[in-house]
């Protein structure tokens, strides 16, 4: 949560903002968004055993804590 003093500050758009000097909370633009994949996402391999969904390890790992 952002306090009135805080100001929503895109780094690639406005590289000279003093961030000493105010208060930015890091958001990037639309244009300038980080890209999500890994360097290594396109050479992984999937294998039948991850394609266990998340309910199926959450059941395993908290069976019983109902």
């Amino acid at each position: 949560m952002m306090s009135d003093e805080t100001r929503v500050w895109c780094p690639s758009c406005e590289p000279l903002a003093d961030q000493i000097a105010e208060m930015l909370e890091t958001v990037f633009c639309g244009r300038h968004a980080p890209s999500r994949e890994g360097l290594d996402d396109a050479g992984v391999v999937q294998t039948p055993e991850a394609n266990v969904t998340n309910a199926q390890w959450c059941n395993l790992l908290h069976r019983g804590a109902a």
